[in-house]
């Protein structure tokens, strides 16, 4: 179970990959395909940002070589993923508008991918609008958990997409 923004759900898929394909270090599966089948993975965000509560990949910094390690496989997909806005009403308002931001690049950029079709078209614009609408909601009261949940769908909306 992952209970974090998009950093800990990362992190949380690569404790998975790291104990379903029974390696020590994970950079020995940099590159390589996962074989095994991910142990059950819960994700809750506490963020309304990266959308990785719905996506197959996982980006790990490796800090020793300054570099991104990024692993892709339908195995990271989370069995399942708890929105609640609760969980984000402790997130400042410069952060809570740094995630949607994050939210709102994903979703523009799966609208102007070669990849994009009319179902991500369709997460996307919607993800779009909510964010336009309960953005300055939440930052006008941070209390709003209405808006907050609407930004919380918008994440995962603009994840799917992406």
């Amino acid at each position: 179970m992952a209970v974090g923004g998009g950093s800990v759900i990362d992190t949380g898929k690569a404790v998975n990959i790291v104990i379903s394909e029974e390696v020590d270090d994970i950079i020995e599966l940099k590159g390589a395909k996962l074989k095994k089948t991910m142990q059950p993975f819960i994700v809750i965000p506490t963020t309304a940002g990266t959308g990785s509560e719905v996506t197959y990949a996982a980006m790990l910094r490796d800090a020793e070589n300054n570099a991104k390690l990024l692993f892709a496989s339908y195995n990271l997909f989370p069995d399942s993923a708890l929105l609640d806005p609760r969980m984000t009403l402790t997130l400042p308002p410069l952060m809570t508008a740094a995630t949607a931001m994050d939210a709102l690049c994903h979703a523009m950029e799966s609208c102007i991918s070669n990849a994009h079709n009319p179902i991500s078209d369709a997460h996307a614009f919607a993800a779009i609008k909510l964010i336009r609408r309960h953005l300055p909601m939440v930052l006008e009261n941070e209390n709003d958990v209405h808006s907050r949940f609407q930004l919380a769908n918008a994440a995962c909306m603009a994840g799917a997409a992406f």
